[in-house]
């Protein structure tokens, strides 16, 4: 005889849930073993033999978001280069990711510094002039002067 029930369900169960995290499990492992592919490029590998119901759903935006987060929080980089001849990752060449640092020679300006950035958010500008102190620690201007963007701002004020 049942005299309780307990945790009972009114609802119907998502048949998608599974598939959903057969998804978002080989989307993590790629990610993992290739950290210099490119976010879409990870969505396009995980979900090539999704349901038709799966990719209605809008499974590769919250993917991509996924991977972008999670890179944000290991902070991928590529290898240090060892000369002047390096490769650069495809991820940096999909996008304009180039921030260049320009240094006062007399009446002109220099570029002297060149960051491959995956993102340009605060918390990647602080890492990247993080590094360029740890290379550069010498380097401490005594002026700047900059193209209006918010992120490097409050990352140079810092």
């Amino acid at each position: 005889m049942v005299t309780e029930i307990r945790n009972k369900h009114n609802h119907a169960g998502d048949a998608l849930a599974s598939e959903r995290r057969t998804v978002r499990n080989a989307a993590h492992r790629i990610a993992a073993e290739n950290p210099s592919l490119p976010s879409r490029r990870i969505v396009a590998q995980s979900t090539s033999s999704v349901s038709d119901a799966l990719r209605t759903v809008g499974l590769g935006e919250n993917l991509a978001k996924m991977i972008r987060s999670r890179r944000q929080v290991i902070r991928v980089e590529p290898p240090v280069p060892t000369g002047w001849k390096f490769d650069i990752p495809e991820m940096f060449l999909t996008n304009d990711r180039f921030y260049t640092v320009h240094a006062q020679s007399r009446q002109s300006f220099k570029p002297c510094v060149q960051f491959l950035m995956t993102q340009r958010t605060i918390p990647y500008y602080d890492y990247a002039f993080m590094k360029l102190k740890e290379v550069q620690p010498q380097c401490s201007p005594t002026s700047i002067t900059m193209d209006y963007e918010q992120a490097v701002i409050t990352s140079i004020q810092r």
